[in-house]
């Protein structure tokens, strides 16, 4: 039996957009050094969320998080998604792309639709966007995971699990010290 293919794919803002195919498995998100999805900001907790990926489908799990796990601008602590959900942590909004659909993404567009509203958010600001992402922390990558920022990974990504997302961090203006 075939599972179905499951791609995260990274939007932004700016109209960026970045697949990354999910084999089966979990995949844990945070700024955690450990995390195989490793975002260097101070909106995302140390171990936000999990990701699992089965033959049958993906589902995403909030590990407790601050600031928490959103889908389709709903916060969720563990629901399974369907292709085309949005799914938002921190400053990144993801489309979940399940077989090929949807085969368009609209990055602008999705991108705001994904995003929680700043008034249910504490300490997010609704108008950050993963280029204004800790890219003072971005430099500090670990071993296990790789960090959001370009940065390449310090070890030879090929069969493994960790998922390196590369985003261009040039233009940040307010630079934050690592956590």
């Amino acid at each position: 039996m075939r599972g179905v293919r499951v791609e995260l794919v990274h939007i932004s803002g700016s109209g960026r957009i970045e697949p990354k195919a999910l084999s089966s498995g979990k995949y844990v998100l945070g700024r955690e050094r450990g995390c195989s999805l490793r975002v260097p900001s101070s909106q995302v907790s140390r171990k936000h969320c999990v990701f699992q990926v089965s033959e049958v489908g993906i589902s995403v799990k909030d590990l407790g998080s601050s600031n928490g796990t959103w889908v389709n601008a709903e916060r969720v602590d563990q629901t399974h998604l369907s292709a085309g959900d949005l799914v938002a942590v921190g400053p990144m909004v993801f489309v979940v792309r399940i077989d090929g659909t949807p085969d368009s993404i609209d990055p602008v567009l999705l991108y705001e639709q994904g995003r929680p509203r700043a008034e249910e958010t504490p300490g997010m600001d609704a108008g950050t966007d993963l280029e204004q992402a800790d890219a003072s922390s971005a430099s500090e990558l670990s071993g296990t995971g790789s960090a959001v920022g370009g940065m390449a990974p310090l070890v030879d990504m090929e069969g493994s699990s960790v998922i390196e997302f590369e985003f261009d961090l040039s233009d940040d203006e307010d630079d934050q010290p690592p956590l």
